[in-house]
């Protein structure tokens, strides 16, 4: 006589890893508006984006959303890297 046996299991399955997706950036014009919205991916959204070294060219600013916005004042290469955080507990 065949025999059976029967367990319950649970799986859990995370999120994907975050990454940040975008990989460049459009030049900007001095004194001409700019704005333009880094993405990212996977983690538990919403994220809050912040920069984490170097800096921004004046009248540029870098919001929680991850939107850089603002009017640059001044020309030149500005060498920034931002940090994206998900909302994960």
């Amino acid at each position: 006589m065949p025999t059976t046996a029967t367990q319950a299991f649970t799986l859990t399955v995370g999120p994907a890893a975050l990454s940040i997706i975008t990989t460049t950036l459009p030049n900007a014009v001095e004194g001409s508006p700019y704005l333009q919205t880094l993405s990212a991916t996977g983690g538990v959204p919403p994220y809050s984006w912040a920069i984490q070294s170097g800096s921004l060219p004046a009248g540029i600013t870098l919001s929680s959303a991850g939107v850089l916005s603002g009017t640059p004042s001044v020309s030149g290469s500005f060498i920034f890297t931002v940090q994206v955080t998900d909302s994960a507990v």
